[in-house]
């Protein structure tokens, strides 16, 4: 593994150049995305940011402890104090809440009943509320922004006849759309080769155009192709024993299509909604 060095920022004079520094957008390849589908901000690369844009002499970070609340949450604050008078600005305090709720005993088959530690629920409470708190200083506010605006658009009363309309236009994929793919293709780690020829057998001629700039009606399709492969992926993760669930997924397969298969690219343009739903159902006693 490479050696990961922090580049300090020594060009930033203003306040203003600290403010866009720190609101500045991530590189796509570093985001990783919510069950919901929206994105986010690995803790550790926030707190890369701060680092390298003010050092690590410029600020202070504070937690509460963690408080217990009914129905088993947790919640925690986190303060983050920058002193910007190198800049010409103010000392700036930002304080933000998160809470989780947690579970106090495990579902897992093999260990059911038993206490849960803790320590990574505390952990991932502490880390979403620092995030919080940066998004007051500008890192990732852009993300939250874009969220609410989807909602926005969601709760519009003409958003669901907006969408039957592109479904059957040949408007640019939506931003939503994009992310979905980005985020499928990383899971699958699909290689430029694999995907140009998946491309290629799903939309012969118009592949090159699908891969730069797919209308909706492309996404929508590719999505298809994309999303029962990764639910069939999310059985095989969340059974008690992967490995051996994931020889026996494998193995039903390659009776069910009559070929060998072995990997999961190797099952795109093959499985279906369909066969995930009945796939769930042969192996329920089995998933956890």
């Amino acid at each position: 593994m490479a050696d990961h060095f922090l580049e300090l920022r020594d060009d930033l004079k203003t306040m203003k150049e600290i403010q866009e520094a720190l609101a500045e957008p991530f590189p796509e390849n570093i985001l990783d995305q919510q069950e919901n589908g929206y994105w986010f901000i690995p803790v550790e690369r926030v707190k890369e940011r701060l680092i390298t844009v003010v050092g690590v002499d410029a600020f202070d970070v504070e937690y509460s402890d963690i408080r217990h609340h009914e129905e088993d949450w947790i919640t925690c604050t986190c303060t983050i104090t920058v002193d910007f008078s190198k800049w010409n600005g103010r000392i700036k305090k930002v304080s933000q809440d998160s809470g989780l709720k947690i579970a106090r005993h495990n579902k897992n088959e093999e260990k059911l009943g038993q206490i849960v530690d803790l320590g990574s629920a505390y952990k991932s409470v502490k880390s979403a509320a620092f995030s919080k708190a940066a998004q007051e200083l500008g890192i990732g506010l852009y993300l939250q922004l874009e969220k609410k605006n989807d909602q926005s658009r969601q709760n519009n009363k003409g958003y669901q006849s907006n969408q039957k309309g592109k479904n059957s236009s040949n408007n640019e994929a939506s931003d939503g759309q994009k992310k979905a793919i980005y985020a499928m293709e990383k899971r699958l780690a699909l290689d430029p080769d694999k995907k140009n020829r998946l491309l290629t057998t799903l939309f012969s001629s118009n592949a090159k155009q699908a891969a730069t700039k797919p209308t909706y009606n492309q996404a929508d399709k590719y999505i298809g192709v994309l999303k029962p492969v990764c639910d069939i992926m999310d059985i095989v993760k969340h059974s008690p024993n992967s490995k051996e669930m994931k020889g026996m997924v494998f193995n039903f397969l390659s009776q069910h299509f009559q070929k060998k298969i072995n990997s999961y690219v190797g099952l795109l343009t093959l499985v279906t909604p369909e066969l995930v739903d009945d796939l769930k159902k042969s192996f329920t006693s089995k998933v956890a």
